[in-house]
């Protein structure tokens, strides 16, 4: 802004009803700098008063005053005043303010665009300032005249001048930004050749003609195209007037503006015309037009409709539609007066012949010219099922009103810090009834809005008097609960008989809740433990494959920083490679028959929920390429915005390994069993045979495994007692050696050694496991061996009256072993004695501090060698008991025999702390051992002649069959002695 236009003076008329408005644009105008003198009129006669009284250099109008429509307006200040004319408008009325633009206004402005006034201003000055009151010039830039030098260098409108011969003599500085040309190219060249309206009346040369012989032609403006230097067309719009000197033409003056926006903008407006006019014929809203005396003028279609009369019967349209009971009323407000004339809407209802009822709203808006009232525009919408609706909510509002005192949680309805209701639930968890709270500041004595993260606070008020509302969760000090936590919804309230502004806040008791929540949040902690330490690979997946979280394990099997791998596939986290080419994943769309792209497509093509299977991955393995097998779980997670997949990988190479390893063990096992030289079988608890080895079928007398398996072993029982006893046997845990005589299938005994461990089998059901060994030989042997020993008996009574006396001896020396103290030591883990007992003392000769913290070798004896020692050291230290006894050696030098137990006692380690012994003085069993032996050596000599003789019967019995069988007779002796 230039100094010129900071000291423009206007005398502005600001025709406008709505004070905001006013004020709005005079702090526009006061903000551009312009000091102007605005006039300010809220009334049509305070109107007529100013125009009457002084004329002034700019109108600016508001198109919706209330007292006559801005086409009114426009037509009275034509006929009262030559000043300029600028509307602004709300967007509902841009239709009549453009039709009014089309009738003369200079202008028509936005309200939201109003910021640009100033500049709209500039640019009606400049193309009115030829025309204004007393602007009757000689000059367009009288060189005295500084505003309209100042004017012409800034304006963007081109100013030109020129000689009575129509010669250009002068163009201001924007002529160059119009048209391209310089000043000089066209200055002394013919006005008419630069602009001109060919085939419009009048042009320049009939001005210029009417000027020289009549010197009193007014103003002139038309339009014209014109070709810029650079060759593009545009719309101009030219402005002139004569100048006179001595009341002589001395040439013409005007301007040249640059309108091709403007014919754009009437081009489209036309065209909204057009379509503004199709609307109205066809909108849903019913529209009629009344002249002065309320007689219609026009109406559309939709009114007809509405209406449901024919054309000759709207004349009488109020008697014959409206509802009896509204029509004084439709009369009144369609009362076309002096007083009103206001925009006013009113409800009624219309009635057919069928009696059917129909309600309208109606808008009435008094059509004003010349400040008269020349008619009504009025539309009508149909609002019945509004109507309906509304009564709905009314009686919505009174159940609503009775639900919320019945509602079980807390309500709370409140207007401006006033609390209006409480629902019976709030005052009885509460305690607190309406009339103890009923403002927002007496709750706010018994409740505190919870400040916490993500959370904004409830009510944060700044004085008393405040309308907050509370919402969140609040620490309520109840009276009969104690503290509770509250979480507060609000909703505006409010019908056709409530401000909206009423508000409702329900309130749900979260005390619970919050504990939940706490709850949850360390299970969340939980369960990324669960993940970072789980024993398995865990990946989270994106729709794009790649990792976006990783757990430990798999951090670790990638040996790669977690920023290394995140964002990054699962194959090259993994060091995957194509086992033909050898390209790592990565350096390649994808690998050729990826199995771990096969199973994600599983779920990201084919949609599935989850997806397993066992792959095989080529890997980098410490360097060096390697094979690995994985057991693979694809899971889609629920509620994420995008696709997200839970990948699991165990890799189970070592795993898959050893079960190779155990079933060929299991082979080489079966293979054992099947070929042992015993019978083993599996039995179920009924006794069914379910499986049973080769040496198993034989003995049976079967050649074929399936004929004997299926069987019961109750079949095979000789002695049922027997069965009995061998499963009491069973019952207690197993069954070792147990002779049972059984038979085969073809009824033969035979004679079993069963050895049987109770077995749950693979199928869940139970059983036992049954070695069966044949002793049918041994038996048989048994029985001989009997038959010898009955003959020994005689002899053995004999020598055993021998042995009795020798027996009592020894049960003397027994008993007086059994019944004589023994010594008892513990040592530490290097031998070293912490602890002797008495007989210790009183066997060795040694007193307790002699013995206590020296090594047991005080005692030893040179008579046990260093390799007794050695072993029995090797079987403590293995953990096990040692037995044994120690040629020893008293305090004194006497030599005893001990009889030795020593046992390792464990820590809590499973490390050996100390080491106890329990020894018997056995000097004197020592000594009838020695006597025993001499006894013994003596009866087996004699039992080995005694069986010497058994043995050379047995070989002469064998030689007489033998001759018996040579001669062809039967044999003579039973031996089975060879059996």
């Amino acid at each position: 802004m230039d100094a010129s236009q900071s000291e423009l003076q206007l005398d502005i008329l600001l025709i406008a009803d709505i004070q905001s408005d006013t004020e709005m644009i005079r702090n526009v105008l006061n903000g551009y700098g312009w000091g102007s003198k605005i006039r300010e009129v809220e009334t049509f006669d305070r109107l007529r008063i100013e125009l009457d009284s002084n004329s002034p250099d700019l109108i600016i109008c508001n198109y919706q005053f209330k007292e006559m429509n801005g086409l009114s307006v426009l037509e009275y200040c034509q006929a009262k005043s030559n000043a300029p004319f600028i509307f602004f408008s709300e967007p509902v009325g841009e239709k009549d303010a453009v039709e009014a633009v089309f009738k003369g206004a200079d202008y028509l402005i936005l309200k939201k665009d109003i910021q640009m006034i100033p500049e709209k201003i500039l640019e009606v000055l400049d193309r009115n300032m030829f025309f204004s009151k007393n602007k009757k010039t000689e000059s367009v830039v009288p060189h005295g005249d500084n505003f309209y030098q100042s004017l012409a260098e800034q304006s963007y409108v081109t100013i030109w001048k020129t000689d009575k011969h129509l010669r250009i003599t002068y163009l201001s500085p924007s002529f160059m930004p119009l048209t391209g040309y310089t000043a000089e190219e066209w200055i002394g060249q013919p006005v008419h050749e630069l602009f001109d309206n060919p085939d419009g009346i009048p042009n320049i040369r009939w001005i210029h003609k009417n000027a020289l012989f009549m010197q009193n032609s007014s103003g002139f403006r038309f339009n014209t195209q014109f070709t810029k230097k650079d060759g593009i067309v545009i719309h101009l719009e030219i402005t002139g007037s004569p100048l006179l000197e001595d009341g002589m033409l001395s040439g013409l003056q005007g301007t040249a503006g640059d309108i091709s926006e403007q014919r754009a903008n009437e081009i489209r407006i036309s065209n909204d015309l057009a379509v503004l006019q199709e609307l109205f014929a066809t909108m849903p809203v019913g529209i009629l037009k009344t002249d002065p005396h309320g007689k219609i003028v026009s109406y559309n279609p939709q009114f007809g409709i509405l209406s449901g009369l024919a054309e000759d019967q709207l004349h009488e349209w109020i008697e014959k539609v409206v509802y009896p009971n509204d029509r004084s009323k439709v009369r009144e407000i369609f009362n076309i007066s002096e007083n009103n004339r206001q925009v006013s809407v009113s409800t009624f209802r219309f009635i057919d012949v069928s009696g059917k009822v129909t309600w309208v709203q109606c808008h009435i808006i008094p059509k004003l010219q010349s400040g008269e009232i020349i008619g009504v525009e009025a539309m009508f919408t149909d609002i019945t099922d509004f109507k309906i609706t509304e009564n709905k909510l009314i009686e919505r509002e009174t159940r609503l009103r009775d639900a919320i005192d019945k509602a079980p949680f807390p309500i709370m309805i409140h207007h401006q810090g006033r609390i209006l209701q409480l629902s019976a639930a709030f005052t009885e968890i509460s305690g607190y009834s309406i009339t103890e709270i009923n403002t927002l500041d007496k709750w706010r004595e018994i409740a505190t809005p919870i400040e916490e993260e993500f959370n904004n606070p409830m009510i944060r008020p700044k004085t008393a008097a405040t309308s907050h509302i509370p919402t969140g969760p609040w620490m309520i000090k109840t009276k009969k609960y104690g503290p509770r936590i509250w979480e507060f919804n609000f909703s505006p309230g409010g019908t056709v008989e409530f401000e909206k502004s009423f508000i409702t806040s329900m309130a749900i008791d979260v005390t619970h809740k919050r504990q939940m929540e706490d709850e949850l949040f360390r299970s969340r902690q939980e369960l990324n433990a669960i993940f970072q330490g789980a024993p398995i690979m865990m990946f989270l997946l994106n729709i794009r494959r790649e990792i976006i979280k990783i757990n430990q394990t798999a951090v670790n099997y990638a040996s790669k920083t977690r920023i290394e791998i995140l964002g990054k596939p699962v194959g090259v986290a993994l060091t995957c490679f194509d086992s033909r080419t050898g390209e790592k994943c990565g350096e390649k769309s994808s690998c050729a028959n990826c199995h771990l792209n096969q199973l994600l497509d599983e779920i990201y093509e084919k949609k599935k929920n989850n997806a397993a299977s066992e792959i095989t991955l080529h890997l980098h393995r410490n360097l060096q390429p390697a094979i690995r097998i994985f057991t693979a779980n694809a899971e889609r997670l629920f509620g994420e915005t995008e696709p997200r997949i839970l990948l699991t990988l165990q890799d189970i190479t070592d795993r898959k390994e050893a079960e190779i390893e155990l079933r060929n063990s299991e082979e080489r096992f079966r293979n054992l069993i099947e070929n042992a030289p015993v019978g083993i079988a599996l039995i179920s608890s009924e006794g069914i045979i379910k499986d049973i080895n080769n040496a198993g079928v034989g003995l049976f007398g079967f050649q074929i495994k399936n004929d004997l398996v299926g069987s019961n072993i109750r079949e095979f029982y000789g002695d049922e007692e027997e069965r009995l006893l061998f499963l009491e046997k069973l019952e207690e845990g197993s069954a070792f050696g147990l002779e049972t005589r059984m038979t085969d299938q073809n009824g033969n005994p035979i004679w079993l050694m069963q050895t049987a461990v109770k077995q749950d089998f693979p199928d869940g059901e139970k059983g036992y496991m049954s070695i069966l060994e044949d002793i049918s030989i041994r038996k048989e042997n048994e029985a001989q061996i009997r038959l010898y020993q009955e003959n020994l008996e005689g002899l053995i009574n004999e020598r055993t009256k021998d042995l009795e006396e020798s027996n009592q001896q020894l049960s003397k020396l027994y008993k007086a072993i059994e019944y004589s103290p023994v010594s008892v030591i513990i040592t530490d883990s290097e031998g070293i004695i912490e602890y002797a007992n008495p007989h210790f003392f009183a066997i060795t000769g040694y007193e307790r501090d002699e013995a206590i913290g020296k090594n047991p070798r005080i005692i030893k004896s040179e008579d046990t060698p260093k390799e007794y020692y050695r072993n029995m050291w090797q079987v403590l230290k293995s953990g096990q008991v040692w037995h044994g006894q120690f040629k020893n050696r008293t305090k004194h030098g006497e030599l005893f025999w001990e009889l030795c137990s020593i046992a390792p006692i464990f820590g809590a380690n499973n490390q050996i702390t100390h080491y106890v012994a329990v020894k018997q003085d056995i000097t004197e069993k020592m000594q009838a051992e020695e006597k025993l032996k001499s006894y013994t050596h003596e009866l087996e000599i004699f039992n080995k002649s005694m069986v010497d003789r058994e043995l050379r019967m047995i070989e002469m019995k064998e030689e007489v069959n033998k001759m018996c069988r040579m001669l062809g007779i039967p044999e003579r002796f039973q031996t089975g002695w060879k059996k």
